[in-house]
């Protein structure tokens, strides 16, 4: 009757300390972990401002602008128009997209009028380069062949002397 007493007593001390641990896991997910969560999409949605800040992203259009990456310029607008478009700096964005697009068009216009002269003149200094590899090629080549043809007169030399006597 003892052992059973000792057993009971440390099967309800086990599934006491279980239901414990259980009640603590709970009450610290419910607090702790929901903390957690609220903070991280508070931190979200500050972030998600920030980066679509229309100031920002007007600026950055206009940085591109300058640089002359348009295409880039244009994408960075877009964001603009979606994230913020009743903003002041959308107004003004959309100047600038346009302003984009006609300077795109201007230097695909300039492109397609040089660009018969700079194939040319690419052509010419391609066609350089690959005559330079193919003439380096060559004389690689008739130095080996020098070579090959020195070392295989040094095997055969006796064996063309022997026929060439017998000719004699």
């Amino acid at each position: 009757m003892i052992q059973n007493e000792k057993l009971r007593i440390a099967v309800n001390r086990t599934v006491s300390f279980m239901i414990g641990g259980l009640l603590v896991l709970v009450v610290m997910s419910m607090t702790v972990v929901s903390n957690v969560k609220g903070q991280n999409a508070q931190l979200v949605k500050e972030l998600d401002a920030s980066q679509y800040e229309p100031g920002r992203l007007l600026a950055d259009a206009k940085a591109q602008f300058a640089s002359r990456d348009f295409g880039k310029a244009k994408e960075t607008l877009t964001v603009l128009f979606e994230k913020r478009p009743g903003s002041t700096e959308a107004t003004e964005g959309k100047k600038l997209y346009a302003d984009a697009e006609a300077a795109m068009v201007k230097d695909n216009a300039k492109w397609e009028a040089a660009v018969v002269g700079i194939r040319e003149r690419w052509a010419k200094d391609m066609t350089a380069q690959l005559r330079g590899q193919s003439e380096k090629a060559r004389l690689e080549m008739e130095t080996a062949l020098n070579d090959t043809l020195s070392k295989e007169w040094e095997k055969m030399k006796d064996q063309v002397r022997h026929e060439w006597a017998k000719q004699g």
